[in-house]
């Protein structure tokens, strides 16, 4: 049994994090349109890892990526959770562009 673990900026949010805010993104309206909500990336590897004779199976997936992030959130999330990662976890980072950056605005 493992974990997925996964980072990054909106091209790793999951669904579920996205539709959340749904007032502002225009994901909502597709998911509504569609009529379920998509497939995530991190579905597909657990599908792929857990097909596989003999392998560790995936078990739980935790995805902390968020949209608008820049690496330095990204590296400070995966910080905050290494404690947890266990040895035979799998565990996914995107990094996003560098010409994105912390700003705190007034």
């Amino acid at each position: 049994m493992r974990t997925l673990w996964i980072f990054g900026d909106s091209f790793s949010e999951s669904w579920e994090g996205v539709l959340q805010r749904r007032h502002s993104h225009r994901q909502y309206q597709y998911c509504q349109w569609l009529g379920r909500k998509p497939h995530h990336f991190s579905e597909t590897i657990q599908e792929i890892v857990n097909n596989q004779k003999n392998s560790n199976k995936i078990t739980e997936i935790r995805n902390y990526g968020l949209g608008g992030y820049d690496n330095y959130s990204i590296l400070a999330t995966i910080g905050h959770h290494i404690p947890e990662i266990k040895e035979n976890d799998m565990v996914m980072i995107g990094w996003s562009a560098i010409t994105r950056w912390r700003f705190m605005g007034s």
